[in-house]
């Protein structure tokens, strides 16, 4: 008989921390469920905040673009084009101005030699200056050929 009451004895204790140990379980269980639903309820509103600001950035851009656009061409010419597309053509113009500075530069001194049959143009330049009376080549040209910068 001693056995059963120490064996009884035994499995009291244990069953009564197995339901000590479910308490506390249940409690974290509560705990964590509790922090769950508010965890989802933060979601929620920040999901909601991502799709408010989402709107707010669609229409700062329209509106960023627009007056951008609107500086750039009024008569919206360049709306439909592409930062690619307009970087071509910002190659273009640049291409067709050194054109056309080289064209007329090359033009007056076709003139000067008509007008001046004995003018020198040894070492004459587009790209020159005139300083102290004499040609020489800009301290900024000088500097981009020395670190090897090619204008073209």
């Amino acid at each position: 008989m001693k056995i059963s009451f120490d064996d009884y004895k035994n499995k009291y204790a244990l069953q009564k921390k197995l339901i000590t140990d479910l308490e506390t379980t249940e409690a974290k269980l509560a705990d964590v469920v509790k922090e769950r639903e508010a965890l989802l309820v933060r979601v929620k509103e920040l999901k909601e905040k991502i799709s408010r600001l989402e709107e707010k950035l669609k229409y700062a851009e329209v509106t960023l673009i627009g007056d951008e656009e609107k500086k750039a061409g009024p008569a919206g010419v360049y709306t439909e084009c592409s930062r690619a597309e307009l970087i071509t053509k910002v190659f273009e113009v640049k291409g067709s101005m050194l054109e056309a500075a080289s064209s007329q530069f090359h033009n007056a001194v076709a003139q000067l030699r008509i007008l001046n049959s004995e003018l020198i143009v040894e070492g004459l330049d587009e790209d020159k200056e005139v300083r102290d009376g004499r040609i020489v080549t800009p301290q900024n040209l000088e500097l981009f050929i020395l670190l090897g910068f090619s204008l073209f």
